[in-house]
């Protein structure tokens, strides 16, 4: 059932990368930039954000702005994530003591819908400022560091489908700069990101099987704006 599942995310997430390639040449604004900001966990060490332990991640992208509210975001990240039983005071945390780090690479196709309207085609538009919504598809690759190497452990590294969405604020300035505040929630199909896995059911388990791994990231974003200027007809 869940490699089935996967099939049919994977095979969604490509339709809309080829739809959208279709339609990038129709967008009247492109957007490239770069984020930075901290990466978090949540899995089996501790089920809410792990905000304990941030750690540097960044991005790479492309946006292509196709009307006042709507936009697409094709960006490629790199970043850490970290976690220790050291940090919280429970029996399962006491008896694991478990640490890990995690490097991760990603690829992600997100829609952006803007709440306000929010006006690329003049330089002068007061219609500068938005909240805005975002979700889209991934896929993740990911590799561990695992600390202590007696625990049960899946040390090997993968590329899952992941699903992810938040939240954020846009504001331009007068000039071609765009800038950002995000916050995103990203659904992984993976159990493996803090290394923990479910063991066969003869071997003790350190994790949790009906609980799957998340990670987050909150960051800043600057993006330069190209404005597509239509030759008037003969």
């Amino acid at each position: 059932m869940k490699i089935s599942f996967a099939k049919t995310i994977v095979k969604s997430f490509f339709t809309i990368v080829f739809v959208c390639l279709g339609q990038w040449a129709a967008a009247q604004v492109h957007e490239i930039g770069l984020s930075a900001g901290v990466s978090a966990y949540s899995g089996d060490i501790i089920q809410h954000i792990d905000w304990l332990h941030p750690r540097p991640s960044g991005q790479l992208f492309y946006r292509a702005n196709f009307t006042h509210v709507f936009s697409l975001k094709v960006a490629a990240g790199l970043g850490v994530l970290a976690s220790s039983d050291e940090s919280y005071d429970n029996p399962m945390n006491n008896q694991r003591g478990h640490s890990f780090t995690t490097t991760y690479n990603e690829l992600t196709v997100m829609t952006e819908y803007n709440f306000l309207d929010y006006r690329y085609n003049s330089k002068d538009d007061v219609y500068r400022f938005s909240p805005y919504f975002t979700m889209g598809l991934g896929l993740l690759s990911f590799n561990n560091g695992i600390t202590p190497p007696n625990n049960a452990v899946n040390t090997g590294s993968g590329a899952p489908v992941t699903i992810p969405f938040g939240v954020g604020i846009k504001f331009r300035t007068h000039s071609n700069w765009n800038f950002q505040w995000q916050f995103i929630a990203t659904k992984t199909f993976t159990d493996a990101l803090d290394g923990l896995y479910e063991l066969p059911s003869n071997v003790k388990s350190y994790s949790n099987p009906n609980s799957l791994d998340w990670y987050y990231f909150t960051g800043i974003s600057a993006g330069y704006v190209f404005y597509k200027v239509d030759c008037p007809k003969r």
